[in-house]
This record gives structure tokens, C-alpha cells and sequence, in this order.
């Protein structure tokens, strides 16, 4: 069983439902007696609402099976200590409102996981249809710079060569937004994981002349898989738009309970009215969705993205990990 999401966003391990249950109802049951033993018949009886509200939530039917079996536990318990039918009776009625929660409770489970799974067959409908496109498209942009490659050599007209050349830049925007929409698809449908900055940065893609330096001391993000995605991006970036760079920096420090992630080069920087429009769809040259990307990729697990170089002196940006999402041998967030 893989258990689902209480809240979106925040993944349970398979395990901590049932370990949470079942602690909870030891717990309760020992209490329970505890108090009957001194005396106690009111107080601890809303301590068997948590392991009724938990088993209902995550295991459904079974949760409701499991407690009406706990409530018939606490009549039980109930019927041993006393005889007075006052007291029987308040805690038949007791048992009739464990009941009732239960059965609402799994009554919105229920409809919680039915949306969920209608929401899953949309998505798998939708990007199976999203691909086909893709697909399609794609096919059919070839055959078009198919086409313009033998216009080129069959026209020898300069001004005919100079709209050829339109349409394949077109043509080949076109394609980099299809590309797009293909790596925008898969963001987000994997569960994030801890991953160690130091061991994807796209060090294998740094050209000759350019070095890449890094000093990570050994942290580790909880992030989207795309996070190598991510840092290619920036390195994209500073190789595209730098003009001259030929030194890129990676470097961390904590900020309190928080890390900072700073990637830096040497090259011309980001002039100071592009510093937040860099990172919207479709702004700066090219596609104009290299930074986009990358802070969709970052704020799928709370991280922020700004850029804080000096123009004239490098581009500098800076990721800010939020508490709970990195960790370190060496420094302990």
C-alpha cells in the first residue's frame, strides 16, 4: 500500500501510518486504563478519537473496520469497571460518536481518493495526448527544414536566402518550445529526493576555456529529480549570455537554519532591470525559458531563486534552501 498525501506537497513513508496507529493505540488503551484504574470515566475518552481519525484516513474500510473494533474495546473496558447504567449508557453513546466519526471520515477519504484517481487518469490522458502531438509536430518540422534545406540550394536569390533563414530560426524555435513543454511535462510527476549538489553538476558539459570550481562541503537538497536539469540550465545560462566568461563558482553556507546556494561566473552579468524578469516564461533572448525552468524546478520543494550579481562583474544567483530541505555531514542545518 503507498500511502497517501494528507496535505499536497508532503509525502508519508509507507510505514509512518501504520507505526503512528499503532503507537496510538497502545498508547490509548494504556491511558485508558490507567485513568479507569483510579477512577477517571470522562476524561480519557476523546484520546481514542486520534487512532480512529488516523486508521480512517489511511486505511479506508479496513480503518473503519479497525474502529469499530476500538470502540467496542473502550465499551468493553467500560463495562469491566463499572455497572452503573448512567454510566453504560453515556458510554454507549460514546461508542455511537466514535462510530459515526469513523464512518464520516471515511466517507471523505473515500471521495478524496476517488479524485485522486480521476485526477491520475486525466493527467495519464492528457500527456498521452501532450506526447502524440509532440510527436506529430516534431515529424512534421523536419519535413519543413527538409524542405527549406533544398529551397536553399535550388534558390539562389539573396532576399529568397534571407526569409529562408527566417523561417528555419522560426522553425527552430518552434522546435526548442516543443522540447520545452516535453522536459515542463515530466516536472513534478516524481517524488523529490536527497541529492548531493556536488556529484550533477554538469561538469562534463563546461567547454574548454572555461572552469567550473565548487564548494559544496558535502550538503545535500531535498529536490525534484530536475535538479541536474536545473544546474545545467544555469551553466547554459553563463555560456549563452556571459559573452566572456571563464570561471564559474558553486558555493554554499548556512543561513541560520537555512543554505545558500551561490552560483556565480565572470562574465558581463544580468543588467539591474532584468535582475526579476530574467526568470519569467518567455523573457531574454532565445526560448526565454532556460531561468524559467529552473525556478519551477527549485519551488517544487520551497527553494527561491534571485539574482544578486553586480552588471559589468557577473551574473551571481543565488538559491535559498529553506529548513528540512538540505542537510551536512559537516554542518547540520
Amino acid at each position: 500500500m503507498k500511502s497517501p498525501s494528507l496535505f499536497s506537497g508532503i509525502t508519508v513513508p509507507e510505514c509512518a501510518p501504520l507505526i503512528a496507529i499503532t503507537g496510538s493505540t497502545v498508547l490509548v488503551i494504556a491511558v485508558s486504563a490507567l485513568a479507569l484504574l483510579y477512577g477517571w470515566l470522562t476524561i480519557f475518552q476523546n484520546l481514542f478519537y486520534f487512532p480512529i481519525i488516523l486508521s480512517c484516513i489511511y486505511y479506508l474500510k479496513r480503518g473503519f473496520v479497525f474502529s469499530v473494533l476500538l470502540a467496542g474495546i473502550y465499551f468493553g473496558m467500560m463495562v469491566t469497571i463499572t455497572r452503573d447504567l448512567d454510566v453504560l449508557e453515556g458510554a454507549f453513546i460514546r461508542v455511537l460518536l466514535f462510530i459515526l466519526v469513523a464512518a464520516v471520515i471515511t466517507y471523505l477519504s473515500l471521495q478524496r481518493v476517488r479524485a485522486e484517481e480521476a485526477l491520475r487518469k486525466a493527467n495519464r490522458q492528457l500527456n498521452l495526448m501532450t506526447s502524440i502531438t509532440r510527436h506529430d509536430i516534431n515529424n512534421k518540422l523536419t519535413a519543413v527544414f527538409g524542405f527549406i534545406d533544398m529551397a536553399e540550394m535550388k534558390v539562389p536569390d539573396p532576399t529568397v536566402q534571407g526569409y529562408l533563414r527566417e523561417i528555419d530560426r522560426a522553425a527552430n524555435e518552434i522546435r526548442s518550445q516543443i522540447e520545452f513543454t516535453k522536459v515542463y511535462q515530466d516536472l513534478g510527476t516524481h517524488e523529490p529526493r536527497w541529492q548531493e549538489p556536488d556529484g550533477i553538476l554538469p561538469r562534463s558539459h563546461v567547454p574548454a576555456g572555461v572552469t567550473l570550481t565548487a564548494d559544496l562541503h558535502g550538503i545535500e537538497m531535498f529536490a525534484d529529480p530536475m535538479l541536474e536539469r536545473a544546474f545545467f540550465n544555469l551553466l547554459d545560462n553563463s555560456l549563452r549570455h556571459g559573452e566572456r566568461v571563464t570561471e564559474i563558482r558553486v558555493s554554499s553556507r548556512p543561513l541560520g537554519d537555512r543554505l545558500s546556494l551561490v552560483w556565480e561566473d565572470n562574465g558581463v552579468g544580468i543588467p539591474a532591470e532584468m535582475k526579476e524578469a530574467c526568470f519569467e516564461r518567455g523573457v531574454g533572448r532565445n526560448t526565454g525559458l532556460g531561468l524559467f525552468l529552473v525556478r519551477e524546478i527549485l519551488s517544487l520543494t520551497g527553494m527561491t531563486i534571485k539574482e544578486t550579481g553586480e552588471p559589468g562583474k557577473g551574473a551571481r544567483f543565488e538559491i535559498t534552501v529553506p529548513k528540512g530541505a538540505w542537510r551536512s555531514g559537516n554542518v547540520q542545518p
